[in-house]
């Protein structure tokens, strides 16, 4: 017969059990978030080749590619139906990192549009990007994503300010102002500016549109991206005539509120 103190400890080994596993959990997402090298993604690279090799794929997609905020948003294929729609976000991966995973990632599922939704790793300390050198990144990206898909419209979608982050808001601003000003003048990039759709009117996040914590979107933030990116695909999908303007950042922007 088991003594009564044996049988308390093994009853506290089986309550504490559940918190070593949440403790394991964090401590590995931790970790991957501040390895310095795009390898640490591939097992998630990976996970979406097997589930590729064991589905039909669709012709022609909309490939939305990022790290957290892309595997975090739901709903987007019924938003942009009838569409088909491919997510494929890497836990905090960078552009940097989404540039090392390219052909896995994107070029083998022949995107007709490519989405990159820009997040807020860029500015974390693994990365620590100044504005500039996001842009440089972003060039290199749409170089990569221009020789596999020459024809194929990239929809860039700048950083979201958050209340979880506040010390980036300055950067972020900056990062959106250099993008914006770049994709103006880059045949191929439609820019998306987050910004007229999740701050108020002094710029800072609406806490509304983000989840507990404010670190990252809630349902209703998720929808007005969302409808943000439906204008610009359908304002370049509808024929212009010569007297309309043709679709830029801020159009793209403006009819999306």
């Amino acid at each position: 017969m088991l003594s009564w103190p044996l049988i308390r400890n093994i009853c506290l080994a089986l309550l504490l059990l559940p918190l070593a596993h949440f403790a394991w959990v964090v401590g590995s997402e931790h970790a991957r978030r501040q390895a310095p090298g795009p390898e640490v993604w591939q097992a998630e690279v990976d996970a979406y080749t097997r589930e590729a090799q064991t589905l039909s794929l669709p012709a022609d997609p909309v490939l939305v590619a990022g790290g957290r905020q892309v595997k975090l948003w739901a709903g987007l294929d019924r938003l942009l139906a009838p569409r088909p729609v491919l997510m494929r976000g890497l836990g905090d991966a960078t552009v940097d990192d989404l540039i090392y995973h390219y052909s896995d990632l994107i070029g083998y599922y022949r995107p007709e549009s490519l989405i990159l939704l820009v997040g807020n790793s860029e500015f974390q300390q693994r990365d620590d990007k100044e504005p500039a050198e996001l842009l440089q990144a972003v060039q290199q990206f749409a170089a990569i994503d221009r020789e596999h898909r020459p024809s194929g419209q990239l929809y860039l979608i700048g950083p979201v300010k958050t209340p979880f982050y506040p010390e980036d808001h300055q950067r972020i601003a900056q990062a959106n102002t250099l993008l914006a000003a770049w994709a103006a003048g880059e045949p191929g990039v439609t820019y998306l500016d987050p910004a007229p759709v999740l701050e108020d009117a002094e710029g800072k996040p609406d806490g509304s549109y983000f989840r507990p914590g404010g670190q990252y979107l809630n349902r209703q933030g998720y929808l007005r991206l969302g409808v943000l990116l439906r204008a610009a695909l359908e304002a370049r999908e509808t024929p212009h005539t010569p007297a309309e303007s043709s679709v830029n950042s801020t159009g793209s922007s403006a009819n999306a509120q």
